[in-house]
């Protein structure tokens, strides 16, 4: 029987086989009694073979051409004047061209993967790498004011209001032709008989007209692009020579942002777009109208865009708003929003609930005093319930809304990308995610299968063997 010999360095679950021209070839060496195939014991005698002296150690693997097997050596013993060799087989190198052959589905590989496959085999540093984009932000401080009001006019399309869009300075002028002189005296409110004009004053309140006045944060040139350019304002029963856009029905303003490309994960290049995805890539966007946004980023990955949209209602100022991966054509976040701010309005309010019946009826003797512009003296002459009817119907001044806070719209619309970093990998000896049936000659390096058969003619015990090493790792070398 023959016997070839190396001195071969290799992985234990490798298929790597020696050169043959590496071999040291035995002849006519015997096998000890009682031995297996699997685990046989060689006995050879060196000197006959022309090999004094003989040097054991040089000599870890083999080759038995009769048993069609490599072999790892295990223990070298000298009895009686002999060498006796123990051998283990190596059932991969053994099977080698067997199990190239197979069709196996295949979990990892060093040699060929799919980046977009999650790898949970590397852990991720403590550390965060940041990025920043910039959206174009379409909310500006200056903005427009939509004033509803209360009117005779003919073009009114809302029910009996009509809304006005102004601007900042607009909106300052009709506040104060209202509360002038030049407003009473123009409408015969100055001179009225009947009280005096600090009682018409006291009692009367144009503001009482204007049902809204809202803010809103976008472009004033957007805004009037569908409005009719008016130069008289209708508020109540009166005009006002005010210039103003009067805003037709079912106004709304469709704004959307610049396209914004979102970052890329400083490792997907190398490791795998997966890092683009949750939990390695998590993306915020922060807007002034918006707050604080989070984007699914298994939704998006780096390279493709990003757009916010804004549907605004400039009569309620009620708005959908909605973020969208413009390259897959999927939305990533909706919601509803008030794209104003509620300008505070005032208006004089006279309780005439609390008037008494007993009041109403002492108008009548104190009525004379009025007439004559003596009001002190319709106070004091008068009964007892005429000053509590006065006390009761005293104007009380009443505000509602609020002047809500403009800074936000300074603030610049972002994207964030915050990206957590994975350890060094070891590409050759654990390779990366493949996740598809290849046949194994087809790839080399690192290889682990998932349920390999190991459909192959050799015995049961290498069968079960071989099927171990493919499921937890070997190297097809």
């Amino acid at each position: 029987m023959i016997l070839h010999l190396y001195n071969f360095s290799k992985k234990k679950n490798s298929t790597a086989q020696p050169l043959p021209t590496d071999a040291t070839i035995f002849s006519n060496v015997q096998l000890k009694d009682t031995t297996s195939m699997l685990n046989p014991v060689i006995i050879l005698n060196p000197t006959s073979q022309g090999m004094a002296p003989f040097t054991p150690t040089k000599f870890n693997y083999a080759l038995l051409p009769l048993f069609g097997r490599y072999y790892y050596v295990t223990d070298w013993q000298w009895i009686n004047g002999l060498w006796e060799c123990y051998l283990s087989v190596d059932v991969l190198a053994s099977y080698k061209n067997g199990i190239g052959n197979l069709s196996e589905y295949i979990l990892r590989s060093s040699s060929a993967f799919d980046g977009s496959i999650s790898d949970t085999v590397y852990p991720t540093n403590t550390g965060l790498y940041r990025n920043r984009t910039l959206f174009s932000n379409r909310f500006d401080n200056t903005g427009v004011y939509v004033v509803g009001i209360i009117n005779n006019s003919s073009a009114a399309v809302d029910g009996a209001v009509t809304y006005y869009l102004m601007t900042n300075a607009q909106v300052g002028q009709l506040k104060t032709y209202l509360m002038s002189e030049t407003f009473l005296s123009a409408n015969g409110l100055s001179n009225l008989q009947e009280m005096s004009k600090d009682l018409v004053k006291a009692v009367f309140n144009p503001f009482q007209y204007i049902v809204s006045c809202r803010f809103f944060p976008v472009s004033y040139q957007s805004a009037i692009a569908q409005a009719t350019a008016v130069s008289t304002i209708e508020i109540g029963w009166w005009q006002i020579n005010i210039s103003a856009y009067r805003m037709p029905s079912g106004l709304y303003l469709y704004l959307e942002s610049d396209p914004v490309t979102v970052g890329t994960h400083p490792q997907a290049a190398t490791r795998g777009d997966y890092l683009n995805h949750a939990p390695y890539t998590e993306r915020i966007i922060v807007h002034p109208m918006l707050g604080t946004v989070s984007i699914d980023s298994n939704k998006i990955t780096g390279g493709q865009q990003i757009k916010i949209f804004f549907d605004v209602d400039m009569t309620t100022g009620d708005c959908e708003a909605y973020i969208d991966n413009i390259t897959e054509q999927i939305t990533l976040y909706r919601t509803s929003i008030k794209a104003c701010i509620d300008v505070q309005l005032a208006q004089i309010a006279v309780d005439h609930i609390a008037t008494t019946q007993t009041a109403v009826n002492t108008v009548g003797s104190a009525i004379s005093n009025l007439v004559t512009g003596n009001f002190a003296g319709a106070i004091t002459g008068a009964a007892s319930g005429i000053l509590n009817h006065l006390a009761a119907s005293q104007p009380v001044m009443q505000t509602s809304g609020s002047n809500g806070n403009r800074t936000v719209y300074h603030i610049a619309p972002a994207l964030y990308d915050f990206y957590r970093i994975l350890v060094n990998e070891d590409l050759a000896h654990k390779g990366r995610p493949l996740c598809d049936t290849r046949t194994i000659n087809t790839l080399s390096g690192f290889i682990m299968c998932a349920d390999a058969h190991a459909e192959l003619a050799c015995l049961d015990s290498e069968r079960v063997e071989i099927v171990n090493y493919l499921n937890n790792g070997f190297f097809y070398e």
